[in-house]
C-alpha cells in the first residue's frame, strides 16, 4: 500500500518529512535547486538504508559516475508513463517483499 504520493519538491522539505519506513521508494533528479539529488538520496539512506532511490535524470551520465553509486536504479528522461510506473511498481513489490 503506498501510503504517500504527494511530491516533495524541495531537498530540505523532502529530508524534513523522510523517516525511517515511511517511505518505500523516491524518484530524486541530480539536478534539484539546492541539493543535488545524489547528496539527498545519501542523507536519505543514511536514515533509512532500505528505502529505493530511482534517478530519474535527462543529463547523459556515463557508466561508473560515482553519483550513481547510492541510487538502486536509474532512468534516463524522456521516458514514457509505463516505464516509469512499471519501474517503480517493481521496486515497491520488492522493497515490500523484503519487509
Amino acid at each position: 500500500m503506498v501510503k504517500n504520493r504527494e511530491p516533495l519538491l524541495r531537498p530540505d522539505d523532502a529530508l524534513e518529512a523522510f523517516e525511517k519506513g515511511r517511505y518505500s521508494v523516491a524518484l530524486l533528479d541530480l539536478g534539484i535547486p539546492g541539493t543535488p539529488g545524489d547528496q539527498l538520496a545519501r542523507a536519505m539512506k543514511e536514515i533509512d538504508p532500505d528505502f529505493v532511490a530511482i534517478l530519474i535524470t535527462g543529463w547523459e551520465i556515463v557508466k561508473g559516475d560515482p553519483r550513481l553509486d547510492v541510487f538502486d536504479h536509474h532512468i534516463q528522461k524522456p521516458f514514457g508513463f509505463m516505464e516509469i510506473q512499471e519501474l517503480v511498481s517493481n521496486c515497491f513489490e520488492c522493497w515490500h517483499a523484503s519487509r
